[in-house]
């Protein structure tokens, strides 16, 4: 989940959000049970996001942006929908 958030992915979330906009983000935090890591043998926390190679035109699209509690997408999992220009909003 790193590349979400951390100060060192910075620069990569940068360049992914200049050559297009997420699609989805599903997000997995660390767990004590290795049953319900996404990983088993690694207690670290895991996201998967999709991209779309967009002109700036469709820079304005919302994405999901969802945290699930296990190690498998729960459609009821807190989420918010919010576009590429609303990201420092969420998160500076």
């Amino acid at each position: 989940m790193a590349i979400l958030g951390d100060d060192q992915t910075a620069e990569i979330r940068r360049a992914l959000l200049a050559a297009g906009a997420f699609d989805f983000v599903e997000a997995f935090p660390p767990k004590d049970n290795p049953a319900r890591r996404v990983f088993r043998a690694a207690k670290l926390s895991t996201a998967v996001f999709g991209m779309l190679k967009t002109s700036d035109a469709l820079q304005t699209r919302t994405f999901l942006s969802r945290v699930n509690s296990a190690n498998v997408i729960d459609d009821g999992a807190p989420s918010l929908m919010l576009s590429k220009a609303e990201i420092p909003l969420y998160d500076p």
